[in-house]
């Protein structure tokens, strides 16, 4: 079933939500727990990650994929391991 979109903006921006809609968002719950559990505003991360707080925002939903370097920083921030910002355990602990 075809949609006629008049201009390549309008396209564009039905293509962007059709993609969003198709893709299974990752919430990274301890991501965000720990940003609120120590009272962090998702504006000072973004700062702390040269980022917008948008982008951050993105990152916490999982509508932007986290890259190494961003993990590696929260991680080293947080003093905790990338499985768990990742929730892949529940253990926050690093191994050394």
């Amino acid at each position: 079933h075809y949609i006629c979109i008049p201009d390549k903006s309008q396209y564009l921006k039905y293509r962007y939500r059709i993609m969003c809609a198709e893709v299974t968002e990752m919430k990274f719950k301890n991501l965000r727990a720990i940003r609120e559990d120590r009272d962090i505003k998702q504006k000072d991360i973004a700062k702390i990650l040269n980022v917008s707080q948008n982008t951050y925002s993105q990152y916490e939903t999982g509508v932007i994929s986290l890259t190494a370097e961003v993990l590696i920083k929260l991680s080293n921030y947080y003093g905790v391991s990338i499985d768990y910002l990742l929730d892949q355990t529940d253990n926050p602990k690093r191994l050394k």
